[in-house]
This record gives structure tokens, sequence and C-alpha cells, in this order.
């Protein structure tokens, strides 16, 4: 039955060459077959939308935080202060700060978190500054750093600051702004720019707020 259907195809060949036709189909067939199952996997093996985020990753809600008034420190917790932030007080600011009536500090946390209530990264901004009650006498150098708590999220650094007022006025205030990137190859499928503001009073008084 088999070689009747392969003479009324191929009436012109041998078995021989018939055979050989047939594999070369089937061969054809197989390598279609192939092709067909590799476009049809293509999309999946390549996707990357923020539904495949894992629920411990995802950010759902943002807190922020920071003692409600400003710490007071001494002279020399001023000065270390500023060797935290990488930048040592100058004679001038250290006398500035000797001479104040009083020297303070503040620390601001803005934190991403996912469903589950567990921290997925936080951005950190802590100023020091001295007054005498009516004007700024001096400005400490200003420290940020970020946190990640869960893997595939970085933090990409500071990307934005900006200063105003300061010595000789009676407010000092700082704005940063920092970025973090949740990673999958060489894209961020989730991101988030997030920053803070503080406003230091010569008198120790501080307002801050964070926005992202």
């Amino acid at each position: 039955m088999v070689d009747k259907k392969i003479g009324k195809v191929f009436p012109s060949i041998d078995t021989e060459e018939r055979l050989l036709v047939l594999a070369r189909l089937r061969g054809l067939f197989l390598a279609g077959v192939a092709l067909v199952v590799t476009v049809s996997a293509a999309p999946a093996a390549n996707a990357s939308t923020s539904g495949d985020v894992p629920t411990e990753a995802k950010v759902v809600k943002v807190v922020s935080g920071g003692p409600p008034s400003a710490e007071a420190v001494t002279p020399e917790e001023y000065a270390q202060l500023a060797e935290r932030a990488g930048d040592p007080l100058s004679t001038q600011e250290r006398e500035r700060a000797i001479a104040a009536a009083g020297c303070w500090s503040e620390h601001t946390w803005y934190e991403g978190q996912n469903a589950y209530g567990g921290a997925i990264w936080r951005y950190n901004q802590e100023v020091g500054w001295c007054g005498d009650g009516m004007t700024i006498t001096a400005t400490n150098k200003i420290s940020t750093w970020g946190s990640t708590y869960v893997p595939g999220w970085n933090y990409k650094g500071e990307t934005n600051r900006n200063v105003s007022y300061g010595v000789g006025w009676n407010i000092w205030e700082v704005r940063t702004q920092g970025q973090f990137c949740l990673v999958e190859y060489f894209n961020c499928i989730q991101q988030a720019n997030v920053s803070i503001f503080q406003q230091a009073q010569a008198d120790g008084g501080l307002y801050w707020e964070t926005s992202g």
C-alpha cells in the first residue's frame, strides 16, 4: 500500500529515490515544527513586565520618619558629623561652631515597603548646623545614603541637590534626591526617585518633608 501511494505521487523515480525524498520531507517537517515552537516560546522567555516582579520586591507603599525635633550636639560632635559627610570642617567653620549658642543635627529617612510591610529600600539625609538664636552661624556638610534590603534592588546614588540660605540667614534649606532601581538585565523594571527636604532654623528648630 505504501509503495503504491508513493508510486502515484512519484511515478518516475525508483524505490531508493522515493525513500530519499521522504527523508528530506520528514526533515523539513521537523524543522518547521521546531521553528514554530521556538517562535511561540520567545516572547515568554523575553518577557519583563512589572507583573513579573515578586510580591516581596514590589513597592506598594512608602513611609517616612525623623525625630520630632533636632538633637543638640557639642561642637566636637558637630565636627564629627562633617567628618562622616566626607568634608571636614575648616578652621573658620570650627571657630563658628565653638562660638555658636548651640549646634544641632537631624536625620530624616524615606522608605519603600512591600505588601508584607517589609522594607525594600531606604533613603537617608542628615544635616547639622549651628546658630545664635537669630541667625545660622555654621552649616555642616550634608550626608545622604541609601540602603536596600531585597535582592535585585540597587541604590543608584544621589541624583540632585539644592541648598539655599545658610550662614547669616535665619534658616538653612537642603533638598536632595536619590534613585533606586530594580534591575533585570540592563533595565529598571521598577524604580523610585525620592526626595527629602529639611529646613534648619537658627534657634534649633527644624521642618522636614519627603516625596517620591
